[in-house]
């Protein structure tokens, strides 16, 4: 069995703005934690 999260937002700022520089520069090491958390299946 599998419980199942999903999470939906609106960015306040368009991905290519300074507002949401720091968030996609650190989407790889976000993803990297993510992805080696225990339990993690998929994302």
């Amino acid at each position: 069995m599998h419980l199942a999260q999903l999470n939906i937002a609106r960015p306040k700022f368009p991905l290519d703005s300074i507002g949401m520089a720091d968030f996609v520069n650190n989407l790889d090491l976000i993803n990297t934690v993510a992805e080696s958390s225990p339990g993690f299946i998929w994302r």
